[in-house]
């Protein structure tokens, strides 16, 4: 009987050390789980922001393509046609302002070729008709805007 009673306590020390081990190991599982949970939920959350941020910039960066088209267009039908209508200054100060405008979605040095621009603009807007350096100088500048917007793109993930 002795022997018998001996032996019992030693039995369930040791379930409940086996029955202690394994509700550590759920608990350390557990807190790994919810740490790697809430890792992966911050880790797509700021992807989605990223992802958000680079589309925003690509919209506004077409937008920007567009404008610059429709701007040459004006320049050109002032210079080489010399229509009054399609080639008109006040249709010229609408393009340059939107590309101005919607270059500071896209980043700041494509904004600041876009002022570049709006100031080119600002100087040779009156005597575009009949001055081919001017028409020469904006052609180049919008070039160069152009190459600065593909850059921009380019660098997007």
């Amino acid at each position: 009987m002795n022997s018998e009673s001996s032996t019992q306590p030693s039995i369930d020390q040791s379930y409940a050390d086996q029955v202690k081990r394994t509700i550590r190991g759920y608990l350390i599982t557990t807190v790994l789980s919810i740490g790697l949970a809430i890792v992966s939920i911050g880790y797509n959350v700021w992807r989605m922001a990223e992802s958000e941020q680079n589309a925003n910039v690509r919209d506004a960066a077409f937008e920007v393509f567009l404008a610059l088209a429709e701007f040459q267009e004006v320049i050109y039908a002032a210079h080489f046609d010399n229509l009054a209508v399609e080639g008109s200054p006040r249709r010229g100060w609408v393009k340059v302002k939107l590309v101005e405008d919607m270059s500071i979605l896209v980043g700041e040095e494509v904004a600041l070729e876009a002022r570049e621009l709006r100031d080119t603009w600002q100087e040779q807007w009156s005597t575009i008709e009949d001055n081919r350096e001017g028409v020469d100088l904006l052609v180049t500048q919008i070039e160069k805007l152009r190459e600065t917007l593909r850059n921009r793109l380019a660098s997007l993930g």
